[in-house]
C-alpha cells in the first residue's frame, strides 16, 4: 500500500508511530528489532511495526476509525460496506489485540 505524503498523511504516520507507545509487547518487539534481533514474523520500517507484512496499529480507537475511513474512501475500499472495508483493511493492518 502506498501512502502519499501530504500534511494530513504526515500526521497520520506520526500517529501510527505513536500508537504502540503504551503497549509493552509492541515496545518489546520494537526494541528487539532496533537492536537487530530477529523476531519471527515481525519487521520494522521507518518507525512502523509490521507483522507478516501487515502494519500493526496500537490501541487507539480514533486512529483505527480514521484508517478504516481512509480505506472506505479510497479506490481500494471503493465505498464498500463495513464488512468489505474491514476485510480489505484487515489484509493490510493488524489492530492491537489481534497480533
Amino acid at each position: 500500500m502506498a501512502i502519499f505524503i501530504s500534511p494530513i498523511n504526515v500526521a497520520l504516520l506520526d500517529q501510527l508511530k505513536q500508537s504502540g507507545v503504551d503497549d509493552e509487547k509492541f515496545q518489546d518487539i520494537m526494541s528487539k528489532l532496533s537492536n537487530e534481533e530477529v523476531v519471527p514474523k515481525y519487521s520494522s520500517f521507518q518507525g512502523l511495526l509490521y507483522r507478516g507484512g501487515r502494519l500493526v496499529v496500537g490501541r487507539n480507537v480514533e486512529l483505527q476509525t480514521q484508517i478504516i475511513q481512509l480505506f472506505h474512501d479510497s479506490a481500494l475500499g471503493d465505498h464498500a460496506g463495513v464488512a468489505v472495508t474491514t476485510k480489505k483493511g484487515g489484509l493490510l493492518i493488524l489492530v492491537e489485540g489481534s497480533w
